[in-house]
């Protein structure tokens, strides 16, 4: 399923799966809590979670803020995106 976001869709094509997890938020605050990638994480250790904010941890690589034009290299490139 794809829920666009007020993108252009013929900009976003996917590329060769990375098969990690992406929680990509801009910025922290109630609802962009980076807390719930840690938990996911811990749920489950053979899945890699790559992340703008949160804790690194064995199966956690925390990125920090990116410009447009990096994210989109994480976004293309991940197996399943996090909205939460």
């Amino acid at each position: 399923m794809i829920v666009r976001h007020g993108i252009n869709s013929e900009e976003w094509k996917p590329g060769d799966s990375l098969r990690y997890v992406l929680w990509n938020k801009a910025r922290l605050d109630p609802a962009n809590n980076p807390d719930i990638v840690n938990k996911l994480a811990a749920l489950a250790p053979h899945v890699t979670f790559v992340t703008t904010f949160g804790t690194e941890d064995v199966n956690v690589k925390v990125i920090g803020p990116q410009s447009s034009s990096n994210m989109k290299e994480y976004v293309t490139s991940a197996g399943c995106i996090c909205l939460l």
